[in-house]
Order: structure tokens, then C-alpha cells, then sequence
């Protein structure tokens, strides 16, 4: 069997610890730097820096360069290891197998080790012995006779691939989709979400990563058909290549299942009363009973991993204002409804629509909106929706309206300020409060 000697690899090593610490101090160096405005007199520091160089075009060529590093595989103790901060994993890569764990606490609360043990056509698998192992930057291939199993190391997750030089023997005959039988080691258990997902179990039944992003090709780019399934221990990979141009390459992704809380979370605060997502941005109300913590909470996805970003909470806040209750998010706006706001003479009840505006990391309030005519215990706010600078808020029961009738109302934005454009008076308005991309 060849194998690879450790002693090649040193120089490599060293390179590898350089270049992250060169690119880590360039990036903080041009952080840190002042950087000119517009203008010429002021300068610009830290969040403002940083959409400074992502609006120049250098940002993305600078965390290339850091992320490049970051998911190196490097040789260690006589092993090729990969950690992977956007998912919290490292993964240790042997001529047999991958072995991964979580790297969230001190001690792994988890590990597991996947093993390629067959491959071919119905029952008919042919066995897959050790193979030779090869690194280069983030990326690990163990060859082993036609097929190749294969690992990326980025902020997505660890990448995972099979590429088949040529089909396996006996050919097919059609009937039969290609199989690649996949064995589990360890504390991790694999079921079945859908034909392109599996998630994998700790011992309490808990999800703690996903094993999907399936997708297979041929020679010619051309997309084959394939599916996925877990039993246990036992995962199956099944691609139909009937009219395949070898190579064909099968990949799928492991990434790590995330769950977002609020690190000042109370009791009763149901944390995730009400979610918005766009683009790598999300948000998620609280609709809680306390006074103390009305919020909406801001996180941000950085490659594959989410982290807040800000808390957003009415200035004017009182006790079951309901703030929190519902929200929206489009780009750099958002919008929280609070069914019982005060009003701007301190009058209880009549509900408001807070809107937050995002410059480079920084979310600042904006405007507080009312229904044009607003009173008491109308629940305005209970439901917003926003695209643009078009908002729409949901009342469940309007002014002059017979009672549970309901009205959703329209507001523009023409600089920094909205105003009312027009209502509609519509049984339970929070049923006709969707998508509004058709306003664009």
C-alpha cells in the first residue's frame, strides 16, 4: 500500500501556520486602518471598515484568503485532521474512513466515523479495501482503485464526494440504480427526512447534524437523478447513471443543525413567536407577558454558521404591549408590530409598527407607525409584512369597523419617512397578509 511520509509534509505545515497568521494580521491591519470617506476628511473604523472593503470589491478576496487557511487540512500526530469553526467539527481522515465530532464544548458531546463499504448494482456490491490518502489546501481524496472518496473543508460544511472513473462491474442492466452502501461507527444514529436528507441522532434522540445537499453528475455536467436513505447504522446512496458519460460524481454535505436562542432570555418569553428571513439575515420575536423583555433578535449567517447581531426594542416599551408579536425583514429594514402600543399622547392599546433600519452592522430605529385612525384595543400590528418601501400592517379590529372584521393597511416610504397610503377593510386581516413581493 503506498503511503504518504510525514516528513514531506513539514515544510507544508509551516507554510500553513504562516500564511494563516500573515492573512489573520493583513485583514486586522486593514481593519484597523482609517480608511478615507467620500469626502476625504473623515475616516472610517471597525463595521464601517468592513462595508467599506465589501463595497470596494477587497473584502471578499481578504476572507477568501482567511477562510482558505482557517479550513486547512493539516497533518497532526500522524494523522490528517480539518476543523471546521463555522459548524463547530473537526473531521480526521484515515485511508479507511472519516471520523467527526463536535468541538461546540470542551469535551465532544459526540463523534462518530463513516466508512465506504461497498459499491454497485442491487445486491451485487463490490467491497472497497483502504486506500491512499492525498491532501491539498482544504480539500482530501483517498483513492481507492476506480472510485474516489473526496472532502472539502469550507464554512458551508464538509463537503463530501465519491467519483467513479468507470461503472462498476458487472454493468447494470438499467434496472438497477447505481448503490454506494455507507456504514455508521459510533455515538450518531441515521434516519431518513426525505429522498435528499438524512439527519443524524445523538443518543437522546436529538438532531445534532444533516447529511444532504445530494446532487450527482456525469462527465458532461449533465444532472443524474439520486436519492438518499438511512437506517441506523446504515446509509445508501442510489444514482441513476443508465445514460451516465463517466466519471460520475455523487455529493453530498454534512453540516451542522443550529439552534438559535436568546442568550438574555426569561421565562415566558417564547423566544420565536415569530420569524422573518432574508437573504443571510434573520429575525425572531419574543411575545412574552414580562415587561422587562419585549425584543427582536437579529442574527446573521457567516458561511454556514448563524450569530447575533443585534437585539431591537421599542424605546417606548410598557408591560404586554405585545412587541415582538410579529415581524418582517427585507435587506436592511425591519419591521416589529406591538398589538398594544401606547400612542403618541401615552393612550394604551391602540398597537404600533416599529421600524429598525441596518447600516453596515448597526441596526437604529427609524419610525414608529400608527394606523391613520387609530383607537383603542384595534390590535394594529398584530401582523406586517415589508418589501422595499412598501409596509403593510395587519389590524384585527379596525376603527369603525363591526367588531372582529378587521383592515390591513399600506404605507410607503419616501426617504426616511413612511406614510399611510390606503386600508383595506377585509375579514381577518391577518389571513390576507403574505408574500408581498407582487407590490414591487
Amino acid at each position: 500500500m503506498k503511503t504518504i511520509h510525514q516528513i514531506k509534509f513539514k515544510p507544508m505545515q509551516f507554510i500553513t501556520i504562516s500564511g494563516l497568521l500573515l492573512t489573520a494580521c493583513l485583514l486586522a491591519l486593514l481593519l484597523r486602518q482609517s480608511a478615507p470617506t467620500a469626502a476625504g476628511n473623515n475616516t472610517l473604523h471597525d463595521a464601517a471598515a468592513v462595508e467599506q472593503l465589501k463595497q470596494d470589491g477587497s473584502y471578499s478576496a481578504l476572507n477568501a484568503a482567511l477562510n482558505a487557511t482557517r479550513y486547512q487540512v493539516n497533518q497532526q500526530d500522524g494523522a490528517w485532521r480539518a476543523e471546521n469553526p463555522a459548524h463547530k467539527l473537526s473531521a480526521q481522515f484515515t485511508p479507511a474512513q472519516v471520523r467527526i465530532a463536535e468541538t461546540a464544548a470542551a469535551k465532544p458531546q459526540w463523534q462518530f466515523g463513516m466508512k465506504l463499504s461497498g459499491y454497485g448494482y442491487g445486491d451485487k456490491l463490490s467491497t472497497v479495501e483502504e486506500g491512499a490518502l492525498t491532501s491539498n489546501g482544504n480539500r482530501v481524496e483517498i483513492r481507492k482503485g476506480a472510485i474516489t472518496e473526496w472532502y472539502v473543508n469550507q464554512p458551508e460544511g464538509l463537503e463530501q464526494g465519491f467519483t467513479l472513473n468507470a461503472p462498476p462491474s458487472p454493468i447494470s442492466n438499467l434496472k438497477s440504480p447505481l448503490r454506494l452502501a455507507l456504514q455508521l461507527t459510533g455515538d450518531l444514529r441515521a434516519a431518513s427526512t426525505n429522498k435528499q436528507a438524512i439527519t443524524l441522532k445523538d443518543k437522546h434522540g436529538r438532531v445534532v447534524l444533516g447529511y444532504d445537499h445530494l446532487a450527482a453528475w456525469d462527465a458532461q455536467h449533465k444532472a443524474l437523478p439520486a436519492t438518499m436513505k438511512a437506517d441506523g447504522q446504515s446509509i445508501t446512496l442510489e444514482v441513476d447513471d443508465a445514460n451516465a458519460v463517466y466519471p460520475v460524481t455523487i455529493d453530498p454535505l454534512f453540516a451542522q443543525q443550529q439552534k438559535l436562542t436568546a442568550a438574555d432570555g426569561l421565562a415566558f418569553d417564547y423566544f420565536g413567536r415569530s420569524l422573518a428571513i432574508s437573504g443571510d439575515t434573520a429575525i425572531i420575536g419574543t411575545a412574552g407577558a414580562g415587561a422587562s423583555n419585549h425584543a427582536a433578535y437579529v442574527f446573521t449567517r457567516s458561511g454556514g454558521n448563524w450569530v447575533f447581531q443585534a437585539k431591537l426594542i421599542a424605546a417606548d416599551g410598557v408591560a404586554n404591549d405585545g412587541f415582538g408579536y410579529a415581524v418582517a425583514l427585507d435587506g436592511n429594514t425591519a419591521a416589529v408590530g406591538a398589538y398594544y402600543a401606547v400612542d403618541a399622547n401615552g393612550g394604551i392599546g391602540p398597537g404600533a409598527v416599529y421600524v429598525f433600519v441596518r447600516s453596515g452592522a448597526s441596526w437604529s430605529f427609524q419610525q414608529k407607525i400608527f394606523a391613520g385612525d387609530a383607537q383603542s384595543n384595534t390590535k394594529f400590528g398584530i401582523a406586517v409584512a415589508v418589501s422595499g418601501n412598501t409596509l403593510l400592517a395587519g389590524s384585527e379590529t379596525a376603527a369603525g369597523n363591526v367588531a372582529g372584521t378587521g383592515a390591513a393597511y399600506v404605507f410607503t416610504r419616501n426617504g426616511a419617512v413612511w406614510t399611510q397610503q390606503q386600508n383595506w377593510r377585509r375579514r381577518m386581516a391577518r389571513r390576507v397578509i403574505g408574500s408581498v413581493r407582487r407590490w414591487r
